[in-house]
């Protein structure tokens, strides 16, 4: 009696001890979140970088996070799917009161009986035919593998987002550059020509040009504030952060880096039909179709499983009257189950399913076109870009010895105040025009690569050491 006093103490002990070990645990794992949710937000340059713009947009965008949900939403596909081909076990435990009485038109006559039943099953189950349940393995695997592409194709459009956000800041800044270094020297040819038309140089007609043009440019300036500041609430919505300025070109461009030449279109063509995201979704979607339309198919097919039962009944009674009665019961054996008649049901679902099959199979070829006129548009958009630089380099060479011309035969009187407006105007445009296409270079070789589905973060990478390296050697020449 005392070892088992003892023993029962000890016992009682140990479950206290782990009970007060699994408390902390829970109380660490609870610190621990709390801790988590505490962690230094993280710090990000005065001007980022297109790096960092995309670093800001991963950490605060919901598209990507909530992509990442339902990826892991759909893994949980192969466990279903495995599940119907696993054992399956049901217990049944039961307690019942049982309130009987009997009469008879013979005049038999029970008094009323009541008594108690009580017991137990154990079902088990195994399949061991089952063609749909095998079908849904398969499934499950294509299900997983587009569930994992899609999540990729969220990732690369962030990329694609980040990249616009950065080239619509970068060319609203440079337009309204544009537009207040043209009212600043509309301004100062406006002064020149009061002044001149109160020597008695020029004409009043010189004034009121130089006063037009000085009112068209501050309307465009303050379109071009309203440019700038949708493209910077664009880059909050995306990264959740005020930014005012990124990092910049400071030099011209190079048109001869290595990582930015394209190969022959054909190879990227062919290289397009094995990568691109949309195209494999819908290769993938045509094979869903097709195991949809097989399982439905095999549904016709019989099923067979293994079975196994025990279990115990127990009563004290019965109707007849009084009496205990123990009953235990093993049964083990296997089922066939065969469909006969389902209503038409399983015709009419292969048919459905067939004609998705076909749907899915023409899709597929809709998408190989447009993936190829996607990619075609994005290898001329890279081609044009590239030409766009060198031409508007050279417009922007041309233009400053027009504008500086242009002022100086103003200043002998063989020129009038329009002919130095529009050559401003020229001038400025091409500045402008430059500055936009090198972005827009560099922009448009990720949109190769976003067709390719091929497009990453080392891309992004590469563009802001590239900056960085051009900057650094404008620094070191200066």
């Amino acid at each position: 009696m005392k070892y088992f006093i003892n023993s029962y103490l000890t016992t009682k002990k140990t479950h206290f001890c782990l009970l007060i070990l699994m408390i902390l645990s829970v109380c660490n794992v609870q610190a621990g979140i709390v801790k988590t949710g505490n962690e230094p937000t993280k710090q990000y340059p005065e001007t980022p970088s297109i790096l960092d713009i995309y670093n800001m947009a991963l950490d605060y965008d919901t598209t990507v996070s909530a992509a990442r949900y339902r990826t892991n939403a759909e893994k949980e596909a192969r466990a279903q799917a495995w599940a119907s081909l696993l054992p399956k076990a049901n217990a049944n435990v039961f307690t019942r009161i049982n309130d009987n009485t009997l009469e008879s038109d013979i005049g038999f006559f029970t008094p009323e009986t009541r008594y108690n039943e009580n017991g137990y099953s154990i079902a088990l189950k195994q399949a061991i035919f089952n063609a749909p349940a095998y079908i849904g393995l398969s499934e499950a695997k294509l299900k997983i593998k587009r569930a994992d592409l899609t999540f990729l194709g969220q990732e690369q459009a962030l990329i694609g987002r980040v990249a616009a956000a950065y080239l619509n800041l970068i060319v609203a800044q440079s337009n309204l550059t544009v537009a207040k270094a043209q009212q600043q020297s509309i301004e100062e040819l406006l002064q020149r020509a009061k002044l001149n038309f109160d020597l008695g140089t020029a004409t009043i007609s010189d004034t009121r040009e130089a006063q037009a043009a000085r009112d068209s440019v501050h309307a465009r300036t303050m379109s071009r504030i309203n440019e700038l500041k949708i493209a910077k609430h664009k880059l909050f919505t995306l990264t959740g952060k005020h930014i005012d300025d990124v990092e910049k070109l400071e030099a011209d461009l190079p048109l001869d880096i290595e990582d930015l030449q394209l190969p022959p279109l054909e190879g990227l063509a062919e290289l397009a039909q094995q990568t691109n995201l949309r195209l494999n979704i819908s290769r993938i979607d045509h094979a869903l179709a097709k195991t949809s339309l097989g399982k439905i198919q095999t549904s016709r097919l019989p099923t067979i499983d293994l079975i196994a039962t025990t279990g115990e009944n127990n009563n004290n009674g019965s109707i007849f009257g009084s009496g205990k009665t123990d009953t235990e019961f093993y049964v083990v054996g296997a089922e066939l189950n065969m469909p006969l008649f389902a209503g038409g049901a399983i015709n009419s679902g292969a048919r459905r399913a067939k004609n998705f099959v076909l749907s899915s199979e023409e899709h597929v070829k809709t998408v190989e076109k447009i993936v190829i006129l996607e990619l075609t548009e994005a290898y001329l958009n890279v081609e044009l870009a590239q030409s766009s630089v060198k031409a508007f380099r050279e417009a922007v060479s041309s233009a400053r010895l027009s504008l500086d011309s242009t002022k100086l035969g103003f200043e002998l009187g063989e020129r009038t105040s329009l002919d130095v407006l529009a050559a401003q105007q020229t001038f400025y445009r091409a500045i402008r025009d430059h500055t936009e296409s090198q972005y827009t270079y560099l922009i448009a070789s990720l949109g190769v690569n976003l067709s390719l589905g091929l497009i990453s973060v080392k891309d992004i990478v590469a563009i802001a050491e590239l900056i960085d390296e051009l900057n650094n050697k404008t620094t070191i020449s200066n």
